[in-house]
């Protein structure tokens, strides 16, 4: 049996698996909104404190953030689909909370697309390095969606789209804005 197969058919809910659930759960943290708070605290601290100039990289990062919610929630409302996993609703405002229980598209890829991006884009001397180190926290992220049962394979694929047209999205807004000026 392959690894894939062997982890697929883990059982999360069984007793021995209590710590590989644990370090799941901190591997989807990284593509969590609170993980995106720290690191725009991160950003500031080190602003203020080491002046590095990270002022373009902070407003990209909140921009794109931003308009990942006032894109992503109308879409998430267009497209509901409950997650792998329903949960019950209490009340008719978590039946109608799309944050919480719709699927599509993944909001955790799309801001772990979106990071990666532009940490590659920040440190890009070293970029082959980082390349690979982004691309195994990406499958990690993704895969921990799954294996929580909160989001199907193509919700994540969703996500990582359209991270990916936000982030070319804002570089076009960048020149196109630049060019006006």
């Amino acid at each position: 049996m392959s690894i894939l197969k062997k982890i697929k058919n883990f059982d999360l809910d069984s007793s021995n698996s209590n710590i590989l659930k644990i370090l799941i759960k901190v591997i989807s943290f990284l593509g969590s909104l609170q993980f995106y708070v720290i690191i725009v605290l991160s950003m500031l601290v080190i602003n203020y404190v080491y002046n590095f100039d990270l002022n373009y990289y902070l407003h990209l990062l909140l921009f794109l953030l931003t308009v990942m919610f006032v894109i992503g929630l109308p879409l998430r409302a267009i497209t509901f689909r409950n997650r792998t996993n329903p949960q019950n609703h209490i009340t008719f405002f978590e039946k109608h909370n799309i944050i919480r229980f719709s699927s599509f598209p993944s909001f955790h890829a799309t801001r772990i697309t979106i990071l990666l991006l532009l940490l590659n884009s920040l440190f890009i001397q070293y970029s082959f390095l980082l390349i690979i180190i982004s691309i195994i926290i990406y499958f990690l992220v993704c895969y921990s969606r799954i294996l929580l049962k909160k989001h199907y394979s193509s919700d994540i694929i969703g996500g990582t789209i359209f991270g990916v047209v936000l982030w070319m999205s804002s570089f076009l807004l960048v020149q196109v804005i630049t060019k006006l000026a």
